[in-house]
């Protein structure tokens, strides 16, 4: 083990005496701040590279772990997609020569165009005169580049040659549910120096829709060919990493970086912060400026209350009477006035068609359909076709009620710390809070409601969703969420929380709009889309 000998760490050792409610401030050299709930940590250890997530890491820049593949050119490649915190998680998608990512993948909003007479056009990165402003550029300036922009000046995305050369590196293997996380993807392993790579099936983004999530996987390169068209690296389940596949400058794609080696120094020592349940999170050690403690303390970030911010995901803690502390957004959502992503019940993976025949936990067989998990023995007179039963009717399912953790979208996504709400944590959260609905600019469309703690003033906001159904998004006047609670009373449904209805419409399509919210508990199908709000879970 290595001691860190740094003058502005602050007593570390022994976090068990410091109350409980506090948090430890880790500070990197860079600006970034982590906040650790400190009464969950064991200790704090110093330790040599090795395996996080499943693969290897052989150092840390820009608190982004990189490894090693042994390669000729001596390229390192990032663990992780830009987005992601784990090797697993899918990350962000871009557009190409765009940094932020969006809900929707469209031409007309795409970046680098402008409508012109009615006709798009380019407006940078443009080698044809007859397609907008020429400017003979190909590969992606920095400032548009978003592995530099969002990772650090040391990182980029990978070229064609770079991508080549890791294809042919390695000896790639397709998984089904890499380390229990229920993601599909490649894993990579080097043939020089044995180490490993993973890179997740995210498929790619057009308009809102992503069908070959979980099936295929697409890679942004930083330039154009010969043409206007972006090429990427991809493979799928049938088809090792290759490169050349084409796309629209607009589709939504992930980026995974590589590192500039002329920056990385002695990354051979990090900085583990060991959890009692037997997690840790790494920190490169010549990164860390200071570590400290420090209390709960309430912020107004975006309309809401922030009580403990973890950097792209947060809590605000509402005084509830179980202590339960909620997200501040939902999940694939990147601020709390966002929708964020649609999720069918228990899976894991986004999407935007939802329909009984994709769905996870469906199976269709000559002796009938049932669901495959989550089956509860129904009441008498109820249809049993939905749940398991033997030939003399004999309950034979597994009685599971409550969303495990392996089918917990949030649990997944963000890490251990997070869960699905169940139906009474809803109810907890409804009852606790004033509630008033929340217009757009103009007045004229009701777009979310605020919650405003009757115990400690404290806000939170759940913006109008609509679900998921079939191939489209329904009924978008309501603020519609999902819980884990499985509806014992017919097992084919699950409880939903109706937060509210914006605004009714008759027959003649004319709209009221409500003054107030209505909540009440609902029964939806499973394989219907719904957003997720987490809460959090101090271990």
């Amino acid at each position: 083990m290595k001691k860190l000998m740094l003058g502005t760490i602050v007593a570390i050792v022994p976090f068990g005496v410091i109350n409980a409610k506090s948090f430890i401030k880790v500070e990197t050299i860079d600006g970034a701040i982590s906040i650790l709930n400190n009464d969950s940590v064991k200790n704090i250890t110093y330790e040599k590279a090795g395996k996080k997530g499943g693969v290897d890491v052989s150092g840390n820049s820009n608190s982004y772990d990189f490894v090693d593949l042994g390669l000729d050119d001596g390229t390192l490649w990032a663990t992780c997609n830009v987005g992601a915190t784990k090797p697993y998680e899918i990350g962000d998608y871009f557009a190409w020569g765009e940094t932020e990512p969006k809900s929707e993948y469209t031409a007309d909003n795409y970046k680098w165009v402008e409508r012109v007479d009615g006709t798009l056009k380019y407006t940078k990165y443009n080698n044809d005169r007859s397609l907008g402003t020429f400017d003979a550029k190909f590969t992606l300036y920095p400032e548009d580049n978003a592995a530099y922009v969002n990772m650090g000046e040391n990182w980029t995305m990978p070229s064609a040659r770079e991508w080549i050369a890791l294809s042919n590196a390695c000896e790639w293997t397709w998984m089904d549910n890499y380390q229990g996380s229920g993601i599909s993807g490649v894993l990579g392993t080097s043939k020089y120096n044995n180490n490993t790579i993973f890179l997740p099936a995210g498929g790619e983004i057009d308009d809102t829709k992503n069908p070959d999530l979980c099936s295929a996987g697409y890679f942004m390169e930083p330039s154009l060919e010969y043409t206007q068209i972006p090429h990427a690296a991809q493979f799928s389940k049938t088809r090792e990493l290759t490169r050349g596949a084409n796309g629209r400058r607009f589709t939504g794609r992930n980026v995974r970086a590589i590192l500039n080696t002329d920056a990385v120094k002695d990354s051979s020592f990090f900085m583990v912060v060991n959890y009692k349940n037997g997690e840790n999170v790494y920190f490169d050690s010549k990164d860390v400026k200071e570590v400290s403690i420090i209390k709960e303390h309430n912020e107004e970030i975006d309309g809401v209350t922030v009580t403990v911010n973890f950097g792209k995901n947060a809590y605000v803690d509402l005084g509830l009477p179980s202590g339960l502390k909620w997200a501040t957004s939902n999940l694939g959502a990147s601020n709390p006035k966002e929708v964020g992503s649609y999720f069918s019940w228990g899976e894991t993976c986004a999407k935007d068609t939802f329909m009984r025949d994709n769905y996870k936990f469906f199976k269709d067989t000559q002796k009938g359909t049932f669901y495959t998990k989550y089956t509860y023995p129904v009441p008498e007179g109820m249809e049993k076709w939905v749940s398991w039963y033997d030939e003399k009717g004999n309950f034979i399912g597994d009685s599971l009620c409550i969303l495990e953790h392996i089918d917990d979208a949030a649990y997944m996504n963000w890490g251990s710390n997070w869960r699905i709400p169940t139906i009474e944590e809803m109810n907890e959260l409804i009852e606790n809070c004033e509630w008033s609905l929340c217009y757009n600019a103009d007045s004229s469309e009701v777009i979310g409601f605020e919650g405003k703690s009757i115990i400690n003033n404290n806000k939170i906001y759940l913006p109008v969703s609509g679900y998921g159904y079939q191939g489209g998004k329904e009924w978008k006047s309501l603020g519609v969420y999902t819980t884990s609670s499985l509806n014992k009373d017919s097992a084919h449904e699950f409880f939903a929380a109706l937060i509210g209805q914006a605004y009714k419409q008759d027959s003649m399509g004319h709209l009221t709009y409500l003054d107030s919210m209505e909540y009440k508990k609902r029964i939806m199908s499973r394989n219907s889309g719904f957003p997720i709000r987490p809460v959090y879970i101090d271990k």
